[in-house]
């Protein structure tokens, strides 16, 4: 009985090199390698292998990444790209093929003449539909590499490995290769460690970053393609060119992976699609940091705020306010149907809420909900208690400046004529008088009788 229980032992051992191999065993071309990260003045390559026993020639075969849909073919190869049986063939962005291979992760497929797909590989973040597989994602300098070389089993995390890249040569695990699990495997995941908004702020723009934060807006708020969260050091935009994100709420807490970016001065976190944000709960939507326009400044920038000033100067939907310390702010309204702004004039105290946003080489800031532009004081009510200080204009004025004028006149002309008829007779005094004093009585009556009453 022992004898049959060893030979059934060889038996399954047998069997179970005979399926490795028959796994590890690739009749096709594979992606061997990828560098995305490139070091600065590199460029991003991939690699592929033909381990088959016959060359093959990838005319009319394409690559794709993440860009490319069920029916777009991708960046076609031509006849010079032969792979040797047993060789490698090195492609580098720019020369070879037009894509970026992202930081964060990303999806690269060789499809042939047909369109078949002969092999693909998902890594980093990118989401496929099961990113449980995907192979681990390389730091700059590093690529990620099939180990044992050319083994493929259909298991992007269980084929590759993070390793120094041996480009255009065999792929080989060094001999003081990390071990899954150890302290040394913990420091080089140091780099992804989860850190503050400021901290990825303040990283070089292709850094890869990770971070947390409550959501202060949501995508279509601003805009389609980004929105903003905040933590308790600062605050940051979070832009996806798809403009593919998860179902968010204000006051979500997310976890964001990313690679930072700028435009137009202002930081931002560029993430791939919706895989790479994490929401961790729901928490309560933060209020405005209410701060004096001349704190409007870097520290501020991806926050939400509120702040108080007066309109100098209205443009649809911008305008500019003042302090008191004479600090101009540009306030910009993306989306007027969102917030329903009141009419504003110069000389109107408000009270604005929304985002801080450099520009360039200003900064602004964008109110996006209903109310956070609101008139705290009118102008017109300084206006008026102005004008009822002045002389009322139009035909009030002119009326009584060229009555008055009129009667001078009359009377200067009667006066003279009065001077005429003493000397002529003395009898006609008394009437001259008579319509002397009746004019000056009405001078009295018309104009000067109001300003008396006033007074």
């Amino acid at each position: 009985m022992r004898k049959y229980k060893v030979s059934l032992y060889v038996l399954l051992f047998f069997i179970f090199i005979v399926s490795v191999k028959s796994v590890l065993a690739v009749d096709h071309i594979v992606i061997n390698e990828i560098y995305p990260n490139a070091n600065t003045g590199e460029l991003e390559w991939l690699e592929l292998y033909n381990p088959t026993g016959s060359d093959i020639n990838l005319s009319d075969w394409s690559l794709c990444d993440n860009t490319c849909d069920e029916n777009d073919k991708g960046f076609s190869l031509t006849d010079e790209y032969i792979v040797l049986k047993n060789n490698y063939l090195v492609l580098e962005k720019g020369n070879n093929f037009p894509f970026g291979l992202n930081n964060s992760g990303d999806i690269v497929i060789l499809r042939d003449k047909e369109r078949n797909i002969i092999d693909s590989v998902v890594y980093g973040s990118f989401d496929d539909g099961d990113n449980l597989d995907n192979a681990p994602l390389p730091r700059k300098g590093e690529s990620i590499s099939r180990i044992p070389n050319g083994a493929d089993s259909n298991n992007d995390s269980v084929d590759f490995q993070i390793v120094p890249f041996t480009k255009n040569a065999e792929n080989k695990m060094p001999e003081n290769a990390v071990v899954e699990g150890s302290e040394t495997e913990e420091e080089l995941e140091v780099e992804n460690e989860i850190i503050s908004v400021r901290q990825a702020r303040e990283s070089i723009d292709g850094t890869n970053v990770v971070t947390e934060g409550i959501v202060t807006t949501v995508p279509g708020d601003l805009s389609d393609s980004y929105f903003y969260l905040q933590d308790e050091s600062a605050g940051i935009q979070i832009y996806c060119y798809k403009k593919d994100f998860p179902l968010l709420e204000q006051g979500y807490m997310i976890r964001v992976t990313g690679e930072l970016s700028s435009t137009n001065n202002e930081r931002r976190i560029k993430i791939v699609n919706s895989s790479e944000i994490v929401i961790i709960e729901n928490s309560i939507p933060l209020q405005p940091l209410i701060k004096e326009i001349d704190q409007i400044t870097e520290d501020v920038e991806g926050t939400l705020v509120g702040i108080t000033g007066q309109i100098i100067e209205t443009f649809g939907s911008q305008f500019t306010v003042i302090d008191k310390k004479g600090t101009e702010l540009k306030i910009l309204i993306r989306k007027p149907e969102n917030v329903n702004k009141p009419k504003l004039k110069k000389g109107d105290q408000v009270e604005i809420s929304g985002i801080v946003s450099q520009y360039k080489d200003y900064y602004r800031i964008l109110p996006f909900l209903s109310g956070s532009v609101k008139i705290i004081k009118l102008n017109s009510a300084i206006e008026q208690t102005y004008e009822q200080s002045l002389p009322v204009a139009g035909q009030s004025l002119f009326f009584p400046l060229s009555l008055s004028l009129t009667l001078h006149l009359l009377w200067k002309a009667f006066y003279l004529k009065m001077k005429r008829t003493l000397f002529e007779s003395h009898k006609r005094l008394p009437v001259v008088l008579q319509k002397g004093m009746f004019l000056r009585l009405l001078v009295i009556l018309v104009v000067e009788k109001p300003h008396l009453l006033k007074a």
